[in-house]
């Protein structure tokens, strides 16, 4: 088939299934060199003090010299999961799970090794650009016990990471994670209640 008539072609088909023909060449394009540079500067800024929103982290990238706008801050930290360390406000929601979302660390004293281990998932830099990093931590010993890196965020990389933290030390008692839907999905839900393991979740729920 010739190039003439492989474009008509294509035109053919985007007609016949509704779809914009920009699509077909569309290619998805990664952060530019400055964002890269941004996201590092807010990934060090937010490691020294974990309470920089967006609009503090805004201030001072423009004391840095960067000329950026809310938005696009509040868009980066936000591809890089990272979120302002404060009191959250409490409403009220419903969920038809049977898995209550409850913070068990509100009653329960952490006393020995696997009593809860504590898991979160992050954006760090890695060589080309960045990736996620799902981290297993024991809350007693502080120890990193399981860490796994990829360039994307998927409930495998949560999975992974805890699947590896079991096999080399153990059963935990309760697990403690925020409320993202790596940590509250059936199949990871469903994992640690076969362990014997319980969920838990920073605020009280979904």
């Amino acid at each position: 088939m010739d190039r003439k008539n492989s474009k008509l072609s294509i035109r053919k088909q985007c007609k016949l299934l509704y779809v914009p023909r920009y699509l077909i060449y569309y290619r998805r394009k990664g952060e530019s060199e400055e964002n890269l540079s941004i996201m590092g500067i807010i990934m060090r800024k937010f490691e020294e003090d974990p309470t920089y929103g967006v609009r503090r982290m805004t201030a001072y990238l423009r004391r840095s010299g960067y000329q950026v706008n809310h938005k696009r801050v509040e868009r980066l930290m936000k591809k890089m999961r990272l979120k302002a360390v404060y009191p959250a406000r409490k409403t009220t929601t419903k969920t038809d799970t049977k898995y209550k979302p409850i913070n068990l660390l509100k009653s329960f004293r952490i006393r020995k090794l696997n009593d809860v281990w504590f898991m979160d998932i992050t954006y760090v830099r890695i060589s080309g650009g960045f990736g996620y990093a799902a981290a297993v931590v024991d809350g007693y010993s502080r120890k990193v016990l399981s860490l796994k890196v990829n360039n994307r965020m998927s409930g495998d990389l949560c999975f992974s990471a805890i699947e590896e933290a079991v096999r080399r030390y153990g059963i935990p008692k309760v697990v403690h994670t925020d409320r993202g839907s790596q940590f509250t999905s059936r199949r990871f839900l469903v994992y640690l209640e076969r362990l014997g393991g319980r969920s838990s979740f920073w605020g009280e729920r979904f």
